[in-house]
């Protein structure tokens, strides 16, 4: 019966955490956004004390919230968002607003494909965030916001991501001793070999992350620790 009742809800699964479940906790409640009809936990995109049921339509995204503020009518969910994208990994979706840096050029690159992030607000995913903390600071993660560009973005790389071999991005070195395996935030997040977890409002330290080969070894390790 558990299985039939997450197969009925893969369409509720949260969009961050790719969790389906619900639980007891008010902020691990699933929400949906009225207009892009994507679902994800209160406490993953930093709704606190919000009384929004699993099952009602009452909330806008914050990109949604942006959009209507800037076209001043009604959205049109089959063009809402489309040129909003995050900075990190240049796709579209549930995004949070970042601080625009006023210290320094945010780009070091002359490369067209910035041109949507130049003059207007700049945007990124929360895992990506986390996974970024090289370049990027969450100050407030219960509310996920006054997030900070902490230097310059670099896109242009000598490494190539593991996954899709590509060298342009902001690429991650595996925090596995000796491993020198590059990836794509993005690219990781989508390989089967890796797990999503809720996001915790206690864990608002930095985030470790390793590539395909070594999540799994250090997941053991951890495991194997904490058991003592």
């Amino acid at each position: 019966l558990y299985f039939i009742y997450c197969y009925m809800l893969n369409d509720r699964e949260c969009i961050i955490c790719n969790d389906v479940e619900e639980y007891a906790y008010n902020e691990l409640t699933l929400v949906k956004c009225k207009n892009c009809d994507v679902f994800f936990h209160k406490i993953c995109y930093g709704i606190s004390n919000h009384n929004a049921s699993s099952q009602g339509i009452v909330i806008l995204c914050d990109p949604c919230q942006y959009e209507l503020q800037i076209k001043g009518k009604q959205l049109n969910k089959l063009s809402s968002n489309k040129d909003l994208k995050c900075l990190i990994c240049f796709n579209t979706g549930i995004l949070k607003r970042v601080l625009i840096p006023q210290k320094f050029d945010l780009f070091q690159t002359s490369e067209s494909k910035f041109n949507h992030l130049q003059n207007r607000a700049i945007w990124i995913h929360i895992e990506c965030a986390i996974y970024s903390q090289d370049y990027i600071t969450i100050h407030n993660w219960r509310t996920m916001s006054n997030i900070e560009i902490l230097k310059p973005l670099i896109y242009i790389n000598n490494k190539s991501c593991c996954f899709c071999n590509g060298n342009f991005g902001i690429l991650r070195k595996c925090r596995f001793s000796q491993c020198m395996e590059y990836f794509h935030i993005h690219c990781l997040l989508k390989s089967p070999h890796y797990k999503r977890r809720n996001i915790k409002i206690e864990k608002n330290h930095l985030f470790e992350i390793y590539c395909h080969k070594h999540f799994k070894i250090q997941s053991q390790i951890s495991l194997e620790q904490g058991q003592k």
